[in-house]
């Protein structure tokens, strides 16, 4: 049984004594049992850490437990501390106690009484609105719209603007009046047991450490003395539920004051009182009040306690149950703990339960669930207990690891998934409210699958199915008929290049603005067609444009400047060829005649930044294919800026608008010197926090400067100059024998024309980018909340989100996903809609069980910038797979490839570059760039915890790198080779994702050449072992080794603790395997049977393994039996047994099989006969 108050510590000794009035603790001098004593120990509850704990005098601390919730402290007898001393040090105890109790005195004196706080906060509520998010966390929960009404929850962002002042002294108020101590989320308000507001909690939109749950309050880090959420008696409030209908004429109570007992009193009937955290006996005071109103009011004594599904689990929780308990019950109320059987986390808690789990309800004594308690906690902590004595055994048992690498981390198990077996009629109408299940369907059943979601409903459909199962084959051959479509879209990366031949023979690739491409001679089309890409910098284009001023369009893009690709730009307006251009096709024109024919048929391919805009097309009408959708699908875009641009501007505002400019000067202190490279940056650049906090407090005035600079955008600079047509001769009142001149001249004029005005474009036409830069700092405008910062090498970057291409797929009648690594979560994240409202498919495949994954996780992450020693290593990698698969297909960093090698985040995916081989092998790990990561992770969930420790952008990181591998595996398309025995090699330390199911080794195993240094040198120490046995006949000493190596002893004896567990140990086995076998033919004293059994039968078993397996396992062998009992194992097993065994324990590290048997033949020359 679980000792009452026992710190959770293994190194204490003894029964811990409670401090008490008769024996007050000796540290801080506490009476009231939160501290402990033994006869060589102290644990202090108010001195728990090393800061706090520093200048005790005659004691020292010794650190804190494992929990943190004490110091442990023993005497210090080096510190001749005088009594006079000590008692200074109580006086000071005692003088700082006062001091503090003074403070909280004046403090409570200031606090506004509950009346005064209900009608400020009245006002508050009235000043806020519900943001539709935190409206659907409310219905998700349960609540009804007008439930949700009558809890009074409100939105707040950070640092909320109010339109009207109130008092600073309200907890939450800032000094100005004007805005609240917040953070994204909504507020929860606290009624007490009058129903007047004393207080809010505050649920944060985005978890962050430290739960979700804040109070609402005045006091900060530079506002330490500011109001909080403390009543006049000191205590913080209890939250009072009362139900429209009472059902229940009992108490029910409840940890949290949020949204949890507001909901258990609804959903119950049931008057609710809910504390945070559950600690009611904090607020004893309010508590004994509050408990005498509603028994009187109710007429009852009976309290149903409903605890939280995992506290009986956790020690420190059922502890404050029963303080709670114990506290209600002298004060003669009978306490019934609700129970259904919630032991562990994954049970719901009280809110959570569905009215079908309202009949699991029981009532248990409070007696009763600590007896439960304790016998959970009993097994619970013996399991503990074992698992660390099992741990420690095996860490003394265990041979030193070798070292390189990091082991894999375990992956989460992956939630089970509802499935439903595709049968034609089966499928479920959308909007029922629940998650769709995954359906799986046959091959050949898509078409007829996706007609009847279709048919259904369903507007947005996610096809899983693994690489090579016909999802691009099967959407070129749909036809939109069968759809009642007016025309299909397929959206690709490589619109031009197709990689299956029904896209590209039935779908009209959408015509798009160039000047030019390249045809790739080295690349063709599925159906024989040349390959045709853009041109490189400084690489000539092959191919007639179709558009000769398209750099004219790409300057004006890259400088943000809007609506300049329409019919009406003014750049199509100043061309001498607009009206050839809307009727035909040439050289250098022609790109309006061909988009408009294209956009006529009635299947059409495209990438989605060529797709017409929602506001310039129908697609009503049409249903669309996303190939690779997540890859394409870009939910953010982005603004870089450069000094000269940030200059330009600033000087431009001095001059046109210098109050806007003289708010802005703190801007450009802090930016400028970063922009000018001044200030070194970090390796990963400036993060968005660290930005923000560079640019300051929001100026007072900031909405009103960007409907200025709004203005002041648009009229800046006009752009009908484009329009002006260049300067030429007439020809009409040219003679005719002139005629050939005059044109020649106007060719030369509108040449220099057109050269001119890209040069004006250049030079005059700055970057928009003011405009979006206030819109993201000010983050309170729709879209523009997720907007974020990043300096990188001394460019400014501007993150905000994208909704181009959500748009266009909202604008469907359906739309279809092609992904095999996309989740419903992501991907609803992606086009801003709820993850319920997308039905996932998948083809059924046989298990074939032919592809062999192998990581070699010995030579780290190898990003794009490697050592040379890394490199090398690389190198023998390649050498020996290429040996073993002479078809082997390379895969890296695009830096880092080869010739005839793809590269991330290109050949893995959507390439059949690699399906015809018996292997692949990928080098590295194919993270994105950090900071692209965060910005992005920001636009689609909204929230700005992106350090590598929070939970949910380590989980976007990995499910973006976990897709990478899976596609790169899946590119061998094993499904479809099910009789051939495929490899895919993956050489990183990153923890691959589970389904790959890897096998971990390290170079080493596959050529020692790919070693490490010191694997290579311990490998050179076992060959000389090995040689100086045949050479000599005996075992090798450290010496011998170090005169035939060149290596130094010290070093042998380091090589062998690391790889071998010791050289005392390593070679006394050696040599243990190398005695004569046959005396095991003429034992003269009776064995122990299990030794008998274990040289006989366990051995041989032992022998088959792996050298690591064989170490260990004879390590364990001599651990239990003894020296003389590992050698009577040996004397009884056989001599094939011996020789496998001493083979394995020089085969550390790679020997050829040729080498094996020569091994074999020269230490065991009794075996030739047999090999």
């Amino acid at each position: 049984m679980r000792t009452n108050g026992t710190p959770n510590n293994s190194n204490f000794r003894g029964r811990f004594t409670p401090t008490r009035r008769g024996n007050p603790c000796k540290i801080c001098g506490d009476t009231k049992g939160k501290c402990r004593e033994t006869d060589s120990i102290l644990l202090c509850m108010s001195f728990a850490d090393a800061w706090s704990a520093s200048a005790i005098p005659g004691y020292k601390f010794i650190g804190s437990t494992k929990d943190g919730l004490w110091g442990k402290f023993v005497e210090d007898d080096g510190q001749n501390w005088t009594q006079q001393q000590r008692e200074e040090w109580r006086r000071d105890i005692e003088l700082r106690r006062q001091q503090r109790a003074a403070s909280e005195a004046q403090r409570r004196s200031q606090s506004l009484p509950a009346k005064e706080r209900d009608r400020l906060y009245q006002n508050l509520l009235n000043q806020l609105t519900l943001h539709p998010n935190d409206r659907a966390d409310l219905e998700r929960r349960g609540l009804t719209p007008e439930e949700i009404v009558a809890g009074g929850f409100r939105s707040v962002e950070q640092w909320q603007k109010l339109s009207e002042e109130l008092s600073y002294q309200l907890p939450g108020i800032n000094l100005d009046g004007l805005s609240l101590n917040t953070q994204p989320g909504y507020l929860c308000p606290i009624r007490d047991i009058d129903g007047l507001i004393v207080g809010f909690q505050l649920r944060l939109r985005h978890a962050e450490q430290g739960g979700r749950y804040r109070w609402l309050t005045g006091a900060t880090r530079k506002r330490p003395n500011g109001p909080t959420p403390h009543l006049p008696n000191g205590e913080l409030p209890l939250a009072v539920h009362k139900p429209d209908t009472l059902k229940l004429s009992t108490i029910g109570m409840t940890e949290g004051t949020g949204a949890k007992p507001f909901i258990t009193s609804q959903r119950l009937g049931q008057v609710v009182i809910g504390a945070a955290g559950g600690q009611f006996a904090s607020s004893p005071h309010t508590l004994k009040i509050t408990l005498a109103q509603l028994s009187a009011e109710l007429g009852t004594k009976i309290i149903n306690f409903y605890v939280d599904a995992g506290s009986i689990l956790n020690y420190h929780v059922t502890r404050q149950y029963e303080q709670n308990w114990r506290l209600m019950e002298q004060w003669g109320y009978t306490i019934q703990v609700v129970w259904w059987e919630q032991v562990d986390k994954d049970a719901p808690d009280i809110d959570e339960l569905t009215p079908q789990q309202f009949g699991q309800i029981t009532y248990i004594t409070t007696a009763k669930f600590l007896a439960i308690a304790n016998d959970y906690s009993f097994g619970f902590s013996k399991l503990q207990e074992f698992q660390r004595s099992f741990q420690s055994l095996i860490g003394r048992l265990r041979p030193k690891p070798k070292g390189f690498g990091t082991p894999s981390k375990p992956k989460k198990a992956l939630p089970q998934k509802v499935t439903l077996k595709y049968k034609p009629g089966n499928i479920p109408l959308p909007g029922a409210g629940q998650k769709p299940p995954l359906v799986e369907f046959k091959a050949g059943y898509r078409l007829l699958l996706l007609q009847e979601l279709v048919e259904k409903g369903w507007h947005d459909i996610l096809d899983t199915s693994q690489p090579g199962l016909g999802k691009s084959h099967d959407a070129g051959i749909a036809i939109p008929e069968a759809f009642g479509n007016e025309r299909f879209w397929y959206f690709t990366r490589e619109s031009r290049n197709p990689t299956t031949a029904t896209i590209e023979a039935n779908y009209t690739p959408v015509a798009v603005r160039n000047d030019g491409l390249v045809v790739d001679p080295t690349h063709k089309t599925p159906l024989g067609n040349p390959y045709l890409r853009w041109p490189q910098a400084h690489e000539e284009a092959t191919t007639e444009g179709n558009c000769f001023r398209t750099p004219l369009f790409r300057e004006l893009q890259e400088k943000n400047i809007p609506n300049t690709q329409g019919c009406e730009s003014p750049i199509c307006q100043g061309c001498h060829l607009l009206h050839a251009c809307r009727g035909s096709s040439g050289s250098g024109y022609g790109f309006r005649h061909e988009r408009q024919e294209s956009l006529k048929c009635d299947r059409l391919r495209a990438h989605p930044e060529s797709a017409p805009t929602t506001e310039d097309f129908n697609f009503s009408q049409d249903g669309a294919f996303w190939d690779e959708a997540m890859q394409i699908l870009e939910p953010m875009q982005s603004l870089s800026l450069k000094l000269t641009e940030f200059d330009q501007t600033m000087a431009q505002l001095e001059l046109e608008l210098p109050e806007v400019h003289s708010c802005l000067k703190s801007v450009r202190t802090a930016l400028r010197p970063i922009l000018a490279g001044k200030i070194p940056q970090p390796h990963y650049g400036f993060s968005d926090s660290v930005v923000m906090e560079m640019l300051g407090t929001l100026p007072d005035n900031l909405a009103q400067m960007i409907q200025t600079v709004e203005d002041w955008e648009m009229n800046l600079l006009s752009l009908d100059f484009l329009a002006e047509k260049p300067d030429g001769i007439e020809l009409k009142s040219v003679e005719q024998k002139f005629k050939s001149l005059a044109r020649l001249a106007n060719k030369k004029l509108r040449q220099d024309s057109y050269r001119e005005t890209r040069q004006q474009v250049r030079e005059e036409v700055s970057l928009r980018w003011l405009l979006a830069f206030l819109q993201a700092w000010q983050r309170c405008n729709g879209d523009w909340e997720k907007a974020s910062f990043r300096i990188e090498n001394g460019i400014l970057i501007i993150f905000w989100p994208s909704l181009r291409h959500s748009e266009v797929a909202k604008a469907m009648q359906w739309n279809c996903y092609q992904d095999a690594t996309a989740n419903r979560k992501y991907l609803a994240y992606v086009l801003n809609i709820n993850p319920k409202t997308i039905i996932q498919i998948e083809q059924e495949i046989p298990k074939t069980n032919n592809l062999q994954v192998i990581q070699v996780n010995d030579l780290g992450l190898l990003g794009k910038n490697r050592s040379e020693l890394a490199q090398s290593r690389v190198e023998a990698l390649r050498k020996e797979l290429k040996h073993r698969h002479p078809d082997i297909g390379f895969l890296d960093h695009k830096s880092q490839a080869q010739e005839g090698d793809g590269w991330w985040f290109n050949h893995n995916r959507g390439s059949n570059q690699f399906k015809e081989l018996s292997a692949i092998a990928s080098v590295g790990t194919p993270y994105q760039n950090i900071g692209h990561a965060q910005a992005l992770y920001t636009c689609l969930t909204g929230n700005r915890d992106t350090n590598r420790d929070d939970p949910g952008f380590s989980g976007f990181i990995q499910w973006l790198t976990d897709a990478e591998f899976i596609q790169c595996a899946g590119r061998l398309r094993a499904h479809l080779r099910p009789n051939q025995e495929l490899t895919y090699y993956a050489i990183t330390k990153y923890p691959l994702p589970t389904p790959l199911n890897p096998q971990v080794m390290e170079a080493a195993e596959l050529t020692i050449e790919a070693g490490a240094p010191t694997q290579k040198a311990w490998y050179k120490i076992v060959t000389a072992a090995q040689a100086f046995w045949n050479d000599n006949g005996r075992v090798p000493t450290q010496k011998d080794l170090a005169t035939a190596t060149g290596v130094k002893q010290p070093h042998i004896s380091k090589l062998a603790s690391q790889f071998a567990g010791g050289w005392k140990r390593w070679i006394k086995i050696f040599q243990s395997l190398l005695d004569d076998p046959y005396r095991s033919r003429n034992i003269s004293f009776p064995l122990d049977k299990e030794i008998q059994w274990v040289g006989e039968s366990y051995l041989p078993l032992v022998a088959d393994g792996t050298p690591e397996e064989i170490q260990k396992e004879v390590y364990l062998l001599v651990e239990v039996f003894g020296w003389t009992g590992w050698q009577q194992i040996c004397q009884v097993a056989a001599v094939e047994t011996l020789a496998n065994l001493l083979v394995g324990w020089l085969r550390l590290l790679p020997i050829k099989e040729e080498l094996e048997i020569s091994i074999k033949q020269i230490l065991f020359p009794w075996l030739i006969p047999s090999i």
